[in-house]
């Protein structure tokens, strides 16, 4: 199995998440669930916990939503932070933070 390569300083939209083929004003976003399971495998773990992880994601987040981006803003310390700011980097850090090492 050939294991995707991430750059942590690529943005995240387009990747990890894409806009909602719904036309869901609420919700412009959408998670791409297969690419973030592979980020969990780049991160190192297995493939059984990334699938969970993945699945755990996108079942109880929406990607831009305000409670997710008010965590990242906090956590970048960047009050103007919005969707399409986020990085790749920014995402290993809140599954490192979320789901432990």
């Amino acid at each position: 199995m050939v294991m995707r390569n991430f750059n942590v300083n690529d943005k995240a939209y387009g990747i990890l998440f894409v806009d909602q083929t719904d036309s869901d004003e609420e919700h412009p976003y959408e998670w791409n669930e297969k690419e973030i399971k592979e980020l969990c495998l780049f991160i190192g773990y297995s493939e059984e916990d990334s699938k969970a992880i993945a699945g755990e994601v996108t079942h109880y987040t929406q990607p831009g939503d305000e409670d997710e981006m008010r965590g990242y803003r906090l956590q970048e310390n960047n009050d103007n932070l919005e969707p399409s700011d986020l990085t790749i980097g920014m995402f290993i850090k809140s599954i490192k933070d979320g789901f432990g090492e």
